[in-house]
């Protein structure tokens, strides 16, 4: 993938503030979402933006392509016991619906 541009780094700064887009861009770079060494830290914790590396990485561009979260939000595990569908089938065959 390739990079983001000036602009574009200006844009989302604007949106979030440095302090938390340097948090972002961090996190994401540590579950390997974005590439290594796209931002780092001073001594005092001033952020720096290696411009050449905000891009996705493999794992990052399949992640955003997959609707991973929409799907994570959506899912819903159900358990059913054996009793339980024995019920469930009672309570169907004794409905009387027409086949």
């Amino acid at each position: 993938m390739e990079p983001i541009n000036r602009e574009q780094l200006n844009t989302l700064a604007d949106k979030l503030g440095w302090e938390q887009l340097a948090a972002d861009t961090s996190y994401l770079m540590k579950i390997g979402l974005i590439e290594p060494k796209a931002v780092s830290f001073s001594i005092d914790r001033q952020p720096f933006f290696n411009i050449d590396c905000i891009a996705l990485t493999a794992k990052g561009f399949d992640y955003a392509n997959t609707d991973t979260i929409g799907s994570e939000v959506n899912v819903v595990t159900i358990k059913i016991h054996k009793n339980t569908l024995k019920q469930l089938e009672t309570i169907i065959n004794n409905t009387n619906l027409p086949q």
